[in-house]
């Protein structure tokens, strides 16, 4: 509703209570600020003509112009974050944004915005935050060194570790219905609407896998494949997962045709773990729940399915491992 209280020289909008702004306030406002400048041009001819009085009187009007014009600032900005949650849950439309709503009770997926009429694969490749992965051979300093399909490019790491490279992305997550937890804290989410665009939107956030000790990066790095040893003394990689780990100086990789390293005899902790990916160099690290939550954000966008495994493939569950194969 309009607002009923107005300044007291240029009749300028004060909005209290359960008054809102709409469009047409702004713009009537806009012209008597308008109005009210071009009557003092005329009145005033020069500043020097004017006495104490009228400077005084000046200066006031002044004022009540920038005060208003704050106000109108400050509520629209409270109004635009309020107009893009219910952005969210109505729906986004937009075709730079790409969604999901994920139905969990009844098991049922739908695309939304930009990804609907989409399938897997071909129809992603233009947006960069699926287009864009990029697999990569990347130095211990973090240098490219090549990308897949260059003439140099390698995975038996003889030309840097073989890593996936992923352009940063903005996320937006739209909770629609919760259920509390009988027996514990907080609530289970039943369904919820995923969003990510290439670009800021009002309401999105960078993913936060994206912000690395305070600072927001362009792109990162994450293993192609799952983690192997490197000897050092040896210079060599552990194909067979070799139980030799030195975690003062060997190294964590990632190369093709290896069998991941495990604690079968020596002692692999999570802490051993990090020490080997620190040894590669300062930045590197062991996957964590930021970096792992960016692939299967894209993926429940992409297939709009949360089964990894029957749209992609089960992955390595039936082979035998009994520390002699």
């Amino acid at each position: 509703m309009p607002s009923e209280n107005k300044t007291p020289n240029l009749g300028l909008s004060q909005w209290q209570g359960n008054e809102y702004a709409k469009r047409q306030d702004f713009v009537e406002d806009n012209y008597k600020i308008d109005q009210g400048f071009e009557n003092l041009k005329n009145k005033i001819g020069s500043l020097e003509n004017l006495a104490t009085e009228e400077k005084s009187d000046l200066v006031g009007a002044i004022n009540e112009i920038e005060n208003t014009v704050n106000s109108h600032l400050a509520d629209y900005e409270t109004h635009k974050a309020d107009y893009e949650d219910l952005k969210g849950y109505i729906g986004y439309t937009e075709n730079d944004i790409y969604g999901v709503e994920a139905d969990f009770v009844n098991n049922k997926f739908t695309r939304l915005a930009g990804a609907v009429g989409k399938t897997p694969g071909a129809d992603f490749d233009g947006i960069n935050a699926f287009g864009g992965r990029k697999r990569c051979n990347l130095a211990d300093n973090g240098t490219v060194n090549a990308y897949y399909g260059d003439a140099g490019y390698k995975e038996d790491g003889s030309n840097g570790q073989v890593m996936v490279e992923q352009p940063k992305f903005y996320y937006k997550v739209v909770p629609l219905q919760l259920e509390k937890i009988q027996d514990g804290k907080g609530y289970h989410m039943r369904k919820a609407r995923y969003y990510i665009s290439d670009t800021p939107k009002p309401g999105f956030k960078v993913h936060p896998a994206f912000v690395r000790n305070r600072k927001e990066v362009e792109k990162i790095y994450l293993s192609a494949y799952e983690g192997c040893i490197y000897d050092v003394s040896a210079r060599t990689y552990l194909l067979n997962d070799k139980q030799v780990a030195d975690f003062t100086s060997d190294k964590l990789s990632s190369i093709a045709y290896t069998k991941p390293a495990s604690g079968l005899t020596q002692n692999l902790t999570r802490a051993n773990a990090r020490k080997l990916a620190n040894n590669r160099g300062t930045r590197w690290q062991i996957s964590d729940v930021l970096s792992a939550a960016v692939t299967q954000l894209l993926f429940i966008i992409e297939y709009a399915s949360f089964n990894m495994q029957s749209n992609i493939g089960l992955g390595v569950v039936s082979k035998t491992d009994d520390g002699s194969t």
